[in-house]
């Protein structure tokens, strides 16, 4: 009794990981008393990949459409999944590539789906060492929306077009990220 005890703990202990990593709800509290509407879309391989306008670490504005004419690796992560922070460290080698022919990107959502305040997210990444990471705040969680996002990380690979060409659910490599990257124009 005392195994099978300890055997239901512990598959609901990992239930409990996989599910926390792998999925978000509908609707996610902006703040405790603030709810944000359900804005998502069903994004495709070769559709146009939806624009959006956030800020960096810096402050400054950052939009989609201002990456046209170049291919583009949008990565949505959070710093409470294991997965994501495991592949930081081979994407900052990805982004040292000289050979590299396509901007990075990646997109935080602050108080959502259990992800840091902005303000302690940033006091993280900066002990991290990440400084090169391109990251940009989805406030509002509406991107994360938009994109249809239902677990981290997930990765878009956008053409020079502004098409998406790969979408991948969870982690993609460097040498898988480097190839798809060649097929895309």
């Amino acid at each position: 009794m005392k195994n099978i005890l300890k055997i239901s703990s512990v598959v609901l202990l990992a239930s409990t990981i996989l599910v926390g990593c792998g999925s978000t709800s509908n609707t996610e509290s902006k703040s405790s008393t603030e709810k944000v509407e359900q804005k998502s879309s069903n994004i495709k391989v070769g559709e146009y990949a939806p624009d959006f306008k956030l800020q960096n670490l810096n402050g400054e504005s950052v939009s989609l459409s201002s990456f046209v004419g170049k291919k583009v690796y949008l990565k949505f992560w959070a710093s409470w999944c294991g997965p994501c922070k495991e592949s930081i460290p081979e994407l900052l080698k990805l982004m040292d590539n000289k050979d590299r022919d396509f901007e990075v990107v990646t997109i935080v959502t602050p108080g959502f789906n259990g992800e840091k305040s902005k303000e302690d997210f940033v006091n993280w990444y900066k002990e991290q060492g990440y400084e090169k990471l391109p990251v940009l705040f989805d406030e509002s969680g509406d991107i994360l929306k938009t994109y249809n996002v239902k677990g981290m990380p997930n990765v878009l690979l956008i053409d020079s077009f502004g098409r998406i060409a790969k979408i991948k659910y969870g982690v993609l490599n460097n040498v898988d990220t480097l190839s798809a990257m060649k097929d895309i124009s």
